[in-house]
């Protein structure tokens, strides 16, 4: 008796701690899928698509209202409000370097500018800072780890060749933290709660989370965003399109917010999202803003791209 007692509570021990410890396939709503797809993507699994020109994987964001910022964070990051934002795919991970070298593989055969923006300053290459060098393996070693070093006018330009943009900040946090006003990407909890990790930060033992500076992209499967997406916590901060602004919650309309505006002024900066390898665990919130200038290229910087969803 004792001992079927004993496996019956071993077994419920088991169940719970695999309930506990289960990654699930994908945290989003794989049921909501949209009605047509933009020129360039296809369906590869349900909820997952595939860009044909870099053969990066996105995910879908239907049209959502959200509560975007915070009124208990920095005081750039409030006031809260309630943002509406349209459908439109991003991509799963940020821009590995094997995708990245793809774009200049085209780049150093056409040297088109085609994509870029505007404002960009003359004789781009579009290199990230001693990209082959043993200097930029020190930061990002394989063809899997993020892109780092690359400029706004890099990321731009990136965008445009794979048929996308720059997400803009209220793009980005709503594919970060959802629509139930989670803190993080995962939830409310610390990123480091239970035991195990949900993302690559500077938690002040180094390669404590497996990594002392980028992780390959994807390698925290339970930091997953509501809608599937994966690395928007920590590893490299993201380039966004808008120009960045302190008052910006404050003036931003309720539908489809952007800061992209032509007459800012020459020498404004661009926000970037997410936190980095190097930043405290208490800028992993979703909610946290920085920025740089448009042509910084720095080693905790990197992006990844957005699509309008066709409308119907």
């Amino acid at each position: 008796m004792k001992r079927a007692l004993a496996f019956a509570a071993l077994t419920a021990f088991l169940a719970v701690t695999a309930a506990i410890l289960v990654v699930p396939a994908s945290t989003h709503a794989a049921d909501e899928e949209p009605a047509t797809l933009p020129g360039g993507l296809r369906k590869v699994s349900p909820g997952e698509y595939e860009n044909e020109v870099d053969g990066s994987r996105w995910v879908y964001v239907p049209s959502s209202t959200f509560t975007m910022g915070r009124d208990d964070g920095e005081a750039d990051e409030g006031p809260a409000r309630e943002i509406q934002v349209s459908a439109f795919f991003i991509q799963k991970t940020e821009v590995s370097n094997k995708q990245y070298g793809k774009f200049l593989e085209w780049f150093g055969r056409t040297r088109s500018y085609q994509y870029a923006h505007k404002d960009q300053p003359a004789g781009q290459n579009h290199l990230p800072r001693s990209w082959a060098r043993e200097a930029y393996k020190n930061y990002s070693p394989t063809p899997d780890h993020p892109v780092v070093f690359v400029s706004f006018w890099d990321a731009w330009t990136y965008a445009g060749w794979v048929g996308a943009r720059l997400p803009t900040e209220a793009e980005w946090e709503l594919a970060a933290r959802g629509t139930d006003g989670r803190k993080h990407p995962w939830g409310d909890e610390k990123a480091s709660a239970g035991g195990f990790y949900r993302a690559n930060y500077g938690t002040g033992k180094p390669g404590a989370d497996g990594f002392e500076t980028t992780a390959p992209v994807g390698s925290f499967p339970k930091g997953a965003s509501p809608f599937g997406c994966l690395d928007m916590a920590g590893n490299v901060f993201e380039w966004c399109g808008d120009f960045y602004s302190s008052k910006w919650y404050d003036q931003m309309p309720k539908k489809d917010p952007n800061n992209i505006a032509p007459a800012a002024p020459k020498h404004s900066v661009r926000s970037v999202r997410g936190g980095s390898w190097s930043d405290r665990s208490s800028l992993l919130r979703s909610s946290y803003r920085d920025y740089r200038k448009p042509e910084t290229q720095g080693a905790m910087i990197g992006f990844r791209c957005v699509i309008p969803a066709p409308q119907k």
